[in-house]
Parts: C-alpha cells; sequence; structure tokens
C-alpha cells in the first residue's frame, strides 16, 4: 500500500453463522495480545481506520485513510465469538512511499472462516 492514500481491505465471513457477531480491525503481530483499533459500524467519521459490516453479503471492509511509513504492519481482522477463541485473519502491510500513479485505492480480499 502507499502512504497518504486511501486503502480499503475486504474480508468474507459466514453470514449465515456470524452476522450478528462482532467485527474489529486491531493492531500487532501475536493475534492474542492485538489492540483493537476499530470496531465494526462505530461512527468513525474522521477516523484513521474504519470498519464496516456488510451482514448481508458477509463482508468485512476496513478501510484505512492514511498510512504513513513508521505506522505499524501486523494487523489482524476478527469477528468475536463468546466462549471461543475470536476467528480471525492476519493481514501484513508492506507500506511504500507515495508514487505518481492513476492506482488511487488498494484493494485486497481475503476470507475468513
Amino acid at each position: 500500500v502507499y502512504t497518504g492514500r486511501r486503502t480499503e481491505l475486504s474480508y468474507s465471513y459466514s453470514n449465515e453463522y456470524y452476522f450478528s457477531h462482532r467485527k474489529y480491525w486491531c493492531q500487532g503481530y501475536y493475534r492474542n495480545s492485538c489492540q483493537v483499533v476499530a470496531y465494526a459500524d462505530e461512527d468513525g467519521a474522521g477516523a484513521d481506520v474504519q470498519v464496516q459490516d456488510d451482514k448481508e453479503n458477509g463482508r468485512i471492509t476496513v478501510i484505512i485513510n492514511s498510512l504513513s511509513l513508521t505506522d505499524p504492519t501486523d494487523y489482524w481482522c476478527g469477528i468475536e465469538r463468546n466462549h471461543l477463541l475470536d476467528i480471525m485473519a492476519y493481514t501484513k502491510l508492506d507500506i511504500v512511499e507515495d508514487q505518481v500513479s492513476l492506482c488511487s485505492e488498494y484493494s485486497l480480499i481475503s476470507n475468513i472462516y
């Protein structure tokens, strides 16, 4: 991903089982100690990170409004499950200096099951 640009990351999940579960984005290399950055559908207007949950289509979208070269690169997209380990997908961002390009957004699609 490029510094200073809006980045969207998409993750799909089984909406049959997890549509009502809370979704989140957390920072850290280890899943059991990552720090939650944002929860889905919280009022994140103007925030650096927003998480959207499309329950109908089983898709989580993480929107990162701006990254810098000094930002952390290890993240997890998660789905909370009561009394069980959360379902989580690891994401490592490769952040590079912005370059002139026609592409203004970066998208990644991953599945969580």
